[in-house]
């Protein structure tokens, strides 16, 4: 094997076990969508907590998703673990959205967070729970 072509057969093979590090098998289903992202307003002690679809709470600091009913009729049901391709954590479903091939990625309560990320298409891949 030529010399120059060394990086780039390691560069393939890292990239072949993303999501191997990220928690989710190479047997989970793969798709392209349409990723957005939410976030809720800061609560108070006092205040009841913010609870998803399923009953999942919404706390800041936790890797959750929302996804549209498609996805969920796929496999990508509640407690569905996920790697959005770009991002290095797995996150986990606990809600839904509106729409058809879409996710939008819990910000916590950081607003500008969610107008940094904005709408963009990415791959994720799942395994069911």
């Amino acid at each position: 094997m030529p010399e120059r072509c060394r990086p780039l057969r390691a560069l393939a093979l890292l990239l072949a076990l993303a999501p191997l590090a990220a928690g989710c098998e190479p047997g989970g289903e793969r798709v392209r969508v349409t990723a957005g992202a939410f976030a809720i307003e800061p609560r108070g002690p006092e205040d009841p907590p913010v609870v998803g679809a399923w009953g999942e709470e919404l706390r800041p600091g936790r890797k959750l998703i929302a996804v549209s009913a498609d996805l969920v009729e796929r496999g990508m049901g509640p407690g569905a673990r996920a790697h959005i391709e770009g991002l290095p954590a797995k996150y986990v479903v606990a809600d839904q959205v509106e729409g058809s091939g879409r996710i939008e990625i819990f910000m916590g309560t950081d607003a500008a967070a969610v107008e940094r990320w904005g709408e963009r298409e990415v791959d994720i891949y799942w395994v069911e729970p």
